[in-house]
């Protein structure tokens, strides 16, 4: 509970950060007026638009972390992320050996035939750990969902989960890097390493 709570605490620190960044960068704008051919003032619409596509990730997971960030060409994005534990219920926090399922909401804006789900999940020290693709060559349908069920081998710890969504050439359409923290509890009676 009590580190919930920093958690929680870190969290909305962040928050605010990134709230006084937009005011500041809406200020700076504003005094900038509108001689938009200055370097300053593009350099500062590139800021803006980047913190705004990375608050949408706010509406694509529940557990979203304040630092996760979002880029991409566009053309396909993930809509909505959810991993569940062994009873069916959303969460962030797992057990060792639990089977656990990842649902992967996404839309394709674009006519594409074939793309790539990947996934990369990393200690919170910055150790990858696990990553994993799928690919689908032909009949992707505009909107649905990925499921990957799997039995979680990831030892006490905390991770963060990474996403990509690209054609199968490797063009980055939806790339999604610390968007949840992932927490594995294990009974250290039972798993060691």
């Amino acid at each position: 509970e009590y580190l919930a709570e920093m958690e929680s605490g870190r969290i909305d620190r962040i928050e605010v950060e990134n709230q006084q960044i937009k005011s500041e960068l809406d200020q700076q704008l504003q005094e900038e007026g509108t001689t938009e051919n200055s370097e300053e003032t593009a350099a500062l619409i590139r800021r803006q638009k980047e913190i705004a596509r990375n608050e949408t990730l706010k509406e694509v997971c529940k557990y979203y972390q304040p630092g996760a960030r979002r880029s991409g060409r566009g053309g396909a994005k993930y809509t909505y992320v959810t991993l569940e534990n062994s009873q069916g219920e959303e969460t962030n926090v797992i057990k060792t050996g639990e089977k656990c399922r990842l649902r992967l909401g996404y839309k394709i804006e674009e006519e594409l035939r074939s793309v790539r789900f990947s996934l990369g999940i990393t200690r919170d020290d910055g150790v990858y750990t696990y990553g994993t693709c799928s690919e689908y060559k032909e009949g992707i349908k505009e909107t649905g969902e990925v499921i990957l069920t799997f039995s979680n081998a990831l030892l006490k710890g905390k991770y963060v989960l990474d996403l990509w969504l690209e054609t199968l050439e490797g063009e980055a359409l939806d790339s999604i890097y610390s968007l949840m923290p992932i927490i594995v509890n294990t009974d250290s009676d039972e798993e060691r390493g």
